[in-house]
Parts: structure tokens; sequence; C-alpha cells
């Protein structure tokens, strides 16, 4: 069944200018703040996810 989320968007300075390092992996980088650039996505679940 389709699950409606909420999204948001932010450059890839968000992090540094908020002055938080990513707890796992990487933040983006300003090569992927593009309109041609990868794909980017960020989450803040952690730990088990409820995938129904």
């Amino acid at each position: 069944m389709p699950e409606l989320v909420s999204a948001g968007g932010g450059s890839w300075n968000l992090f540094p200018l908020l002055g938080v390092p990513a707890v796992i992996g990487r933040t983006f980088t300003e090569s992927e703040d593009r309109p041609d650039g990868n794909a980017v996505m960020l989450t803040w679940k952690w730990g088990p996810v409820d995938c129904r």
C-alpha cells in the first residue's frame, strides 16, 4: 500500500551551516547538489525500520 511520507530539501552545506556532523556515513557534497547530480537521501531513523 502507498504511504505518505514527509520530505524536505536542503543544500549541500546544510550540515556544516548547522555545525552538526553525520552520525554514520556522510552528508552530501557540493558536486551532488546539482540538477544533474546523483540522487541523495538522508534519513533520521536509527535502529529497526518498520517495513510494513
